[in-house]
């Protein structure tokens, strides 16, 4: 039996999209604290926080 997830597969790709281009920024020279105000969170409607920023760097690098 194949279980259908609830749009979880579209939110881990926007989310996974938006990581890897947080970090690609990262590896170019940008700090955290750049990074994070460049970006508005789509729930919140506020700023990234640097935490938020290094917590996704961090992420990505054990593996998704």
């Amino acid at each position: 039996m194949e279980i259908k997830y609830q749009k979880h597969s579209k939110r881990l790709q926007k989310a996974t999209d938006f990581w890897l281009k947080v970090a690609a920024e990262y590896n170019a020279g940008l700090t955290a604290k750049d990074i994070a105000e460049k970006y508005v969170n789509p729930v919140s409607g506020r700023h990234y926080t640097r935490e938020h920023i290094y917590w996704i760097l961090k992420k990505l690098q054990k593996g998704i």
